[in-house]
């Protein structure tokens, strides 16, 4: 769909690859940028906990809202249009070097290739 991922940044990108393979929270996503992605893209907390609500604003993430223990949590998930998107992301063809680049954070994404098709 025309559209698809236009206002999208890269790391928009590498947090729906994260999304692509499971729902996280935003907790859970900051450690696994944090694992899989410091070393090429190394983003601050607060980008990564701030972006899921955008992805969620913009229909490319839902969100969903958990009560455990008295503590709140939301959940997100990649829509319909977050996998659109991130396939059109994926089917780009990367350019300059490995460090701290777009195609350096697709080719270190877990399972992103897999797990959009």
């Amino acid at each position: 769909m025309a559209g698809d991922g236009a206002e999208l940044t890269t790391t928009s990108y590498a947090l729906l690859s994260l999304l692509a393979v499971q729902p996280f929270t935003t907790y859970e996503l900051a450690r696994q940028m944090e694992r899989s992605l410091r070393d090429v893209w190394p983003r601050a907390e607060s980008v990564i906990y701030e972006e899921p609500k955008r992805l969620a604003a913009r229909g490319y993430a839902t969100a969903t809202v958990q009560r455990a223990g008295g503590r709140r949590s939301t959940r997100y998930s990649i829509t319909a249009k977050g996998r659109r998107a991130l396939r059109g992301w994926l089917d780009q063809p990367g350019r300059g070097p490995c460090s701290n680049s777009r195609a350096c954070s697709r080719s270190r994404s877990p399972t992103m290739a897999t797990s959009t098709r």
